[in-house]
């Protein structure tokens, strides 16, 4: 059964953002065609600027409606009148959570591939080949100064991605999720959640940042300065590790709200 959710998922968002990203390509493809008839007229700048205006809106346009999708069908498959269907299959909330959010997660890195596919097309050329140039350039300085390092700060990177994408998509369902929990204007509760969290969680970064300047002393905080000072190659993976971690402890008490509630306080009245 899980097989079969994973098949309909999947089904479902390439029938929703293949379309899209097939667009953006297309968009793509037009601005380096207006590029090869490149001269210094009007009516050229004019067609450019139209077409490489068109690319950026259709990738901003890739992004919000990857989004709106992955949010709105968690929403109608599990909470809309769907859902009585959904929660009556022979699945349990755990499975049903991680189809939805590892695939929502694929489609994400999906989109990503698109934009990165889009960009390498409308800069075919010149531009692409110096774009390379400096990369590897900068990327040579980097590995000089870093050294073997460098290897592992780029797997920490990926890392940070993946985590940084698999939790920002639970921290939606979360929201959607807890919106639930009232039993009126649920969508609008939904975002209220959201936009509540983010007060939250800056109002105790911030209250942190205080804390930390007041009581630098008697934390000793310049003594971890030092250490990071002396040592800035390594802090950079102890950050990055610690970034990690709690990138995924985050993830998973987003997983285990979403959890709760749907065994214990769904309604889907």
């Amino acid at each position: 059964m899980v097989r079969k959710l994973f098949k309909h998922e999947f089904i479902f968002y390439l029938r929703t953002l293949l379309p899209v990203q097939i667009i953006l390509i297309c968009l793509s493809v037009l601005n380096r065609t207006v590029q090869l008839f490149e001269n210094n007229s009007v009516g050229y700048k004019i067609v450019f600027i139209s077409s490489l205006i068109a690319l950026i809106m259709g990738m901003v346009a890739s992004v919000v409606l990857t989004t709106v999708i992955i949010v709105t069908r968690f929403y109608k498959n599990m909470f809309s009148s769907e859902g009585y269907l959904t929660h009556t299959l022979p699945v349990t909330a755990t499975q049903h959570i991680l189809v939805k959010f590892i695939t929502a997660t694929i489609f994400d890195f999906f989109t990503l591939l698109s934009l990165i596919i889009a960009g390498v097309i409308a800069t075919l050329g010149d531009v692409l080949t110096e774009i390379i140039k400096a990369a590897k350039y900068l990327l040579n300085m980097a590995f000089e100064y870093v050294g073997t390092h460098g290897i592992f700060y780029i797997i920490e990177f990926v890392l940070l991605v993946i985590v940084a994408s698999i939790s920002a998509v639970l921290l939606l369902y979360t929201c959607i999720t807890a919106g639930q929990l009232f039993n009126k204007n649920r969508i609008f509760a939904a975002v209220g959640v959201y936009f509540g969290y983010y007060l939250v969680t800056e109002a105790i970064q911030t209250t942190i940042m205080v804390a930390g300047t007041a009581l630098y002393d008697t934390l000793n905080i310049q003594k971890l300065v030092d250490i990071i000072a002396k040592n800035p190659l390594p802090a950079v993976h102890w950050i990055a590790a610690a970034i990690i971690v709690l990138g995924i402890v985050f993830s998973l008490a987003y997983f285990f709200i979403i959890r709760f509630i749907i065994k214990r306080k769904l309604n889907l009245e």
